[in-house]
């Protein structure tokens, strides 16, 4: 249920809305990445990354910073690093 709602509010045409799911998916990967850090997750992610708005294009990176800072994460970001390098 969560992915959905994430999917929909993540596609919100009000861009604070789409930064503001960004950031707090992001937090979710770091803090219960047994549940969130997939590939289901991901995704959404990784089509932000191609956003058009710059602050949520942000709100992004520095998510998956904090993904990338914890090695103890890399291998459940393997497929994800592949797919959108």
């Amino acid at each position: 249920m969560s992915g959905l709602i994430f999917f929909v509010t993540g596609r919100d045409a009000i861009a604070e809305i789409r930064a503001i799911c960004i950031e707090e998916i992001g937090v979710w990967m770091k803090m219960y990445s047994d549940a969130f850090l997939n590939d289901s997750y991901l995704k959404y992610v990784g089509w932000t990354l191609h956003d058009r708005v710059r602050e949520v294009r942000l709100k992004c990176l520095k998510a998956l910073q904090n993904l990338y800072t914890n090695r103890e994460l890399f291998p459940k970001l393997e497929l994800f690093t592949n797919r959108f390098k």
